[in-house]
């Protein structure tokens, strides 16, 4: 009897996403078409390393490769800390394979044919929303942020975007940060001078709690009437829209997935993981789908412990998921995900999409980045998303 393989499963905090890990392996087991309570093919071995610091997660794939002896290390983790591990995982020639928001760019020189991602590529996004903001609104747009979400390379995509689009001239607004209350936003200046000064198009990134809070405020002080409002990515998840029933108004925003998506991939994707599991399909399930579809044509290659064959078929494998065609190897270049420019209508409980727009797209290396390669610098370690 052939023994189970072993994944080492690095967990993260989130205090917005809490079941995020969670939802990634019933994705993973989903597209692995196993039943996550009865199979016996796979023995998961977590390891929690708080809120992703590079020390910690160093530590914590250390200790699954070397005291547990683990086939594969998995986990939701953030490119920062990818210098690290590489010399860990190509001196015991064993596999990775983690998943990101795409909060920040892969980066160019710290690849290796052991490492590779299923990433939801949110700069993408952000670069197309911004080409597009600056085609449709003209020059002098704005963008707010709370310190957090400014760390990471988003805001940046998104003025690369504006810039190639054509524009020379954008504000960028960043909240005061308490270090003895950050949760707590104090809009009240910045608020002031969107509303003496009205930008063309007003962009924001905030997350969780935070998104609630400042499109409120938002829609409080009246702006809705007098700026329009762009909203990343994230900030039309369902766990945020649900929170702003009664406010109605209108705001653009760029999606890559939903889980009301047409096609029959999606559809299919959407029902066993809601079937299996309970809840409701999100961005996480979707990231471990997209593994586990191309884990599955590997099985037997994986229980001989032919690891060489299987990061051979992860270098080159492309997949039509439920959002497209997806690879898994940032050296071979990432394909270009969809991206449907959207406005959202918000009346009563109900919120109304409608695509207005292609969002042009940019490979991670292309030379548009080059200053976000080589000049964005920043000190946040925690993945997207969870503060």
């Amino acid at each position: 009897m052939l023994s189970p393989v072993k994944i080492g499963f690095i967990t993260t905090y989130s205090s917005i996403y809490t079941e995020h890990a969670n939802n990634i392996v019933n994705g993973l087991f989903a597209g692995l078409c196993k039943d996550i309570y009865t199979q016996k093919d796979y023995q998961f071995i977590p390891e929690y390393v708080g809120q992703g610091r590079e020390a910690d997660v160093k530590q914590a794939v250390q200790k699954l490769l070397n005291f547990h002896n683990v086939d594969i290390v998995m986990g939701y983790i953030s490119y920062k800390v990818i210098p690290e591990l590489i010399p860990l995982f190509e001196s015991r020639q064993k596999l990775a394979f983690f998943f990101d928001m795409g909060e920040y760019l892969p980066s160019i020189t710290y690849t290796s044919p052991y490492i590779f991602h299923s990433s939801y590529q949110l700069w993408q996004s952000e670069y197309a929303l911004g080409y597009w903001a600056h085609k449709n609104f003209g020059d002098k747009g704005a963008v707010i942020m709370p310190p957090y979400d400014g760390g990471y390379h988003l805001a940046s995509s998104f003025r690369r975007g504006a810039v190639a689009a054509g524009s020379e001239l954008m504000d960028f607004h960043i909240l005061s940060f308490n270090q003895n209350d950050p949760h707590t936003l104090r809009m009240e200046v910045l608020l002031n001078n969107i509303e003496n000064e009205p930008p063309s198009y007003l962009h924001a990134l905030f997350s969780g709690p935070q998104a609630t809070e400042f499109i409120k405020a938002f829609y409080e002080r009246g702006l809705d009437q007098k700026v329009p409002l762009l909203l990343s990515e994230p900030m039309c998840f369902p766990d945020i829209l649900k929170n702003i029933n009664g406010y109605p108004m209108s705001f653009y925003s760029c999606s890559q997935w939903t889980r009301e998506m047409a096609g029959e991939l999606n559809q299919s994707f959407v029902s066993i993981v809601e079937g299996q599991t309970g809840r409701q399909a999100d961005v996480f399930s979707l990231l471990g789908f997209e593994a586990g579809m191309t884990l599955k044509e590997m099985e037997p290659a994986m229980q001989r412990r032919d690891w060489k064959k299987v990061m051979e078929h992860l270098q080159t494998d492309k997949k039509r998921g439920p959002r497209g065609e997806i690879n898994f190897y940032p050296k071979s270049g990432f394909l270009l995900p969809d991206v449907d420019i959207v406005k959202m209508n918000v009346s009563g409980t109900k919120t109304n999409t409608v695509v207005v727009g292609q969002g042009k797209r940019l490979t991670f290396d292309d030379i548009n980045f080059r200053e976000i390669h080589e000049e964005s610098v920043s000190g946040w370690q925690n993945p997207y998303m969870c503060i």
